[in-house]
């Protein structure tokens, strides 16, 4: 079985992608908490206009960095992720209160779409989480294992092989692939483990 850390491996291509999609996310939370920082005049008249005080932009400037600061350093990214969702998803509802225009509202649901990606994109612990990934023959082979055990301690005098109707297509015997010899394993071990069962609840009717 794979381990985790090789099953949430990513290409270098991938990775690098992620660097640069959160490299972007983050220069751009650090030029608007700066701006908010130094209250710079046209950042102080559009948070007014949503309806913040002039008195909150400083501190809410200094909250967008610590969250990026946090969401930098590696073993703390994805708490800075949780954040910086939290604090875009504010600024997305009073956008929304505020009756802004439609891409002033969509513009920090799209930055948190895009914390997230380059997140996921660069990090191993993320993509263990939430594995997006295709199941291969390995893989239907390593999941369908419990059913050949079963088959073969309850029934040793049945073959647990491929049944050559579960497929569609015509195939010469023997010539089953990996992926076709497991669904066909599949197929064949719970037909002989539904057996028992049925014949129960004939028993019982």
């Amino acid at each position: 079985m794979q381990s985790t850390s090789e099953s949430a491996s990513a290409s270098k291509g991938a990775l690098w992608a992620g660097r640069v999609v959160s490299a972007l996310v983050v220069a751009f939370m650090i030029f608007d908490g700066v701006t908010k920082v130094v209250k710079a005049q046209q950042v102080v008249e559009a948070t007014v206009r949503i309806g913040f005080p002039e008195s909150t932009v400083f501190g809410i400037g200094a909250v967008l960095l610590v969250c990026t600061a946090l969401h930098v350093i590696p073993k703390t990214s994805v708490l800075g992720a949780i954040l910086l969702t939290g604090y875009l998803g504010g600024a997305t509802a009073a956008n929304v209160r505020a009756g802004s225009a439609v891409f002033n509202t969509i513009f920090p649901i799209i930055f948190s779409v895009l914390v997230w990606v380059g997140l996921f994109l660069r990090e191993g612990r993320l993509r263990a989480l939430i594995p997006f990934r295709t199941l291969n023959a390995g893989g239907l082979a390593r999941r369908f294992a419990p059913l050949r055990a079963y088959h073969a301690v309850h029934f040793p005098d049945q073959p647990c092989i491929p049944r050559g109707r579960f497929f569609p297509f015509s195939r010469p015997p023997g010539i089953y692939s990996d992926t076709h010899s497991a669904l066909g394993l599949h197929c064949s071990c719970m037909r002989s483990i539904s057996s028992p069962f049925s014949g129960f609840s004939s028993a019982l009717g």
